[in-house]
């Protein structure tokens, strides 16, 4: 199980692939894992969203799913780097990384943009350009839902054809957060491309971003 706590939990970089390879538990470029497998790790203790039905035990899957997150889960990412080779990254739901039990923000970031014949744990060669890295969206969802206590930053990664659900829109991403929580979203050389957010939505925001509340750090830096 690639959500396993104990097995994975000393580790800081994790490295994808399209279609992963050898041991698929992201040590290495020869080990790597695929981005459902990395969604696992990101959800590892998670319970289904009202109404959306059962969680399926891989992930991204048939229903949209919260995560609910442990204190050893908290340890587990705060630090972490997910390392993206060129690729095209299709999910089919949104994945929703939120720490409301928590008195400080989970620190992740994600990179993309590195040649897929890497080896070992290199990130030498890395091109955002030459060797692009696509998180894209087979169904109507958006790629991400955010909310509490999160410090999460993307590198070199482009986002593709995200639809925001009625009510609130954000086609790429909704972002929320409390008073008394942290939310830090980040993007740093991203392009985001063909995401919608639905005209009948209430606040119907956002093609790429939906900011749903006050309490909320947001930056794009060199982003299209």
């Amino acid at each position: 199980n690639m959500g396993d706590l104990d097995d994975q939990r000393f580790q800081v970089d994790y490295f994808i692939t399209e279609s992963g390879a050898g041991a698929h538990n992201g040590r290495t470029w020869e080990n790597a894992m695929t981005w459902a497998e990395a969604a696992e790790i990101l959800a590892a203790n998670r319970v289904a969203e009202s109404g959306s039905g059962n969680i399926s035990s891989k992930l991204p899957s048939d229903a949209t799913y919260k995560a609910t997150h442990s204190t050893a889960h908290f340890n587990q990412l705060n630090g972490t780097k997910f390392h993206f080779a060129q690729g095209s990254y299709i999910t089919s739901n949104y994945l929703r990384i939120d720490f409301p039990d928590n008195t400080e923000a989970v620190v992740i970031e994600f990179d993309g943009g590195y040649n897929p014949a890497s080896t070992g744990k290199s990130l030498a060669d890395r091109d955002v350009d030459n060797y692009p890295t696509v998180i894209t969206q087979s169904t109507s969802h958006r790629h991400f839902y955010f909310r509490d206590n999160v410090d999460l930053t993307f590198d070199g990664i482009t986002f593709s054809n995200g639809k925001g659900d009625k009510t609130y829109g954000g086609g790429h991403a909704m972002v929320r957060g409390g008073a008394s929580t942290t939310t830090k979203i980040s993007y740093n050389n991203c392009v985001f491309s063909d995401n919608f957010a639905s005209s009948t939505s209430e606040c119907g925001q956002g093609g790429a971003v939906f900011n749903a509340d006050n309490f909320i750090t947001l930056s794009c830096t060199d982003c299209s």
